[in-house]
């Protein structure tokens, strides 16, 4: 009896092991991630440095301080290397120690996106160095050019904050479940300890980063309350432990440095309070987030997290590191798309929707020529097109500014389409249909025959025609091609949740979603649904006229450079 006690106990000792092993082995597979997005977030903050005293010049030289600009790449001459040695490599450590998890795929596909994205901004990085280098802005009105590939390259800064957030949550989530039992751990107690303090620092960071003051003093004086009771509790906390621990570190120690850092981040929150008129176009949070609060968060200014995580390194099982801050990247002015750049703007957007990395073209003529682009009021050097016009023909559409005036525009569009180029019609109101095939321009009499027998009357349903417009797009899928489908509605329906899902699906597949909104006035409150449905299916928005209606449709047709 004895013998088989004995026995059990053994067993169950062993079984604890095992899973104590097999959960750290899990929680040190999410750190390698935890260790990419933070090498990302250092990474990008260099260039963000760059992209700031660039956009700078940019405002001077517009405000007719006609001095040359340069690019200034001190930070980072060769950034292929810092990022692709240390990124690359995290990313595809986090990738192999993680084989092993429910969560693996997920995060393998928003790690993907994001170095993606991050050698789409070196690129257009190497296009602004060029672009400088050889002065073209000198006959580039305005710099038109430049401010185009900043804004881009603030829409990736912005996807790649978007899909860093949504990665967090997976590593958060999958941190609790793998959590192995803490009660015999005094620094993972002391990091519990700690981390009310961290979610306050974080709030704190996403109040800034989103303007929203309500809350914010609440918060502040919270973070306070927290600093306050750690450095009162301090010799409580650090009672059971020795001097020297690991790595010639002490819990101490990094416990006095992570409070300092806090008790810095609490003075820049009070000196946030106070100044509320700060002189920079871009305005007080923007100044703040970037310049004073992440560098007392962030590991590269010394910051909470830096103490944090090599505090979490001194415990004996795996705890789960926190990730650093990205910098938020805005171009200012803001500008409303322009005709002339409009092409170059949806060549990189294309480019980036298709996890592509395409071959920027830099130009270099002499300064003082502009190398002639494609022809604007032409389809030639641009992709083929595979054209999916889902109409609106509810009765509310049967008004002149509307339905006509998308018909017209409609035929003039197929004088300039080439065989290569391919048209579908998909119309909606209470039920949806397939009136048009995916039927080449070739075949002009035929689609302009169903064009002039478009007629409005029904309901509304957009999400039966969403779907059928997407099966249509994605069954005639022109690889390398422009493959879009345009929504014209003037907007007599309710944008659900489900809808919008529905226009990230086009997104992620590849197909880009526009929407023209047509009505006898642009009014905001379906503007700006249709501006966020747009932007979900990584495409364009237009208030459509009967004075820009053809333009709109070419722009359309001339999204994407061959």
């Amino acid at each position: 009896m004895q013998k088989k006690n004995v026995i059990l106990i053994l067993i169950v000792i062993f079984s604890s092991q095992i899973k104590a092993q097999k959960s750290g082995n899990e929680i040190k597979g999410l750190n390698n991630y935890v260790d990419f997005i933070n090498e990302v977030s250092h990474t990008l903050s260099l260039v963000y440095t760059e992209l700031e005293d660039y956009n700078q010049q940019f405002i001077s030289f517009n405000k007719g301080k006609k001095r040359n600009i340069v690019y200034l790449n001190k930070n980072v001459k060769d950034i292929r290397s810092s990022f692709f040695i240390p990124v690359g490599r995290l990313q595809k450590k986090a990738i192999r120690t993680t084989s092993n998890l429910s969560e693996k795929e997920k995060l393998k596909e928003l790690s993907g996106k994001i170095t993606n994205r991050i050698n789409s901004i070196i690129l257009h990085r190497d296009t602004l160095i060029n672009y400088t280098r050889n002065r073209l802005y000198k006959n580039d009105d305005n710099m038109e050019t430049a401010h185009s590939i900043m804004s881009k390259i603030e829409i990736l800064f912005s996807e790649i904050t978007k899909y860093k957030a949504e990665t967090e949550v997976i590593i958060n989530k999958a941190g609790a479940k793998y959590k192995y039992s803490r009660q015999n751990n005094e620094i993972s107690k002391l990091i519990d300890r700690i981390n009310p303090l961290m979610d306050k620092c974080n709030r704190i960071l996403e109040l800034i980063r989103n303007k929203n003051m309500p809350g914010y003093k609440e918060i502040h004086n919270e973070l306070f309350s927290e600093i306050s009771m750690l450095i009162d509790k301090k010799a409580l906390y650090l009672s059971d432990f020795q001097d020297d621990y690991k790595n010639g570190l002490s819990p101490s120690s990094l416990y006095d440095n992570l409070i300092a850092s806090a008790v810095k981040f609490y003075e820049t929150s009070q000196n946030y309070l106070k100044h509320t008129n700060v002189k920079n176009e871009k305005g007080r949070e923007y100044v703040f987030y970037n310049e004073k609060f992440l560098k007392d968060f962030n590991r590269y200014g010394g910051g909470i997290i830096s103490f944090y995580n090599k505090l979490t390194e001194q415990s004996e099982i795996a705890l789960l590191r926190k990730s650093e801050k990205l910098n938020w990247f805005e171009v200012y002015p803001k500008k409303e798309k322009s005709e002339g750049n409009q092409a170059l703007k949806e060549y990189h957007k294309r480019n980036v929707a298709l996890g592509e990395v395409p071959e920027i073209p830099i130009r270099t003529e002499p300064k003082e020529k502009i190398a002639e682009g494609p022809d604007p009021n032409s389809l030639k050097g641009f992709a083929a097109n595979n054209l999916v016009l889902l109409l609106d023909v509810s009765a509310s559409m049967n008004k002149p500014e509307k339905l006509p005036i998308l018909k017209s525009a409609l035929k003039h569009l197929l004088t300039l389409m080439r065989p290569e180029d391919y048209v579908s019609i998909v119309v909606y109101s209470g039920k949806a249909k397939i009136v048009l095939k995916p039927t080449s321009s070739d075949n002009i009499k035929k689609i302009e025959k169903v064009i002039d027998k478009l007629k409005s009357g029904g309901g509304t349903n957009v999400l039966k025609g969403m779907k059928l417009s997407y099966k249509v797009a994605k069954d005639n899928f022109i690889v390398n091609g422009n493959n879009r489908v345009i929504m014209a509605s003037d907007g007599g329906f309710n944008m659900s949740r489900s809808i919008y899902n529905k226009a990230e699906q086009f997104a992620d597949n590849k197909i880009n979603f526009s929407v023209f909104y047509l009505n006898k006035k642009e009014t905001t409150d379906f503007s700006e649904k249709f501006k966020k449905l747009a932007e979900k299916g990584n495409g364009n928005y237009f208030y459509i006229t009967e004075k820009n209606a053809q333009n709109a449709l070419l722009k359309e047709a001339q999204s994407l450079l061959k």
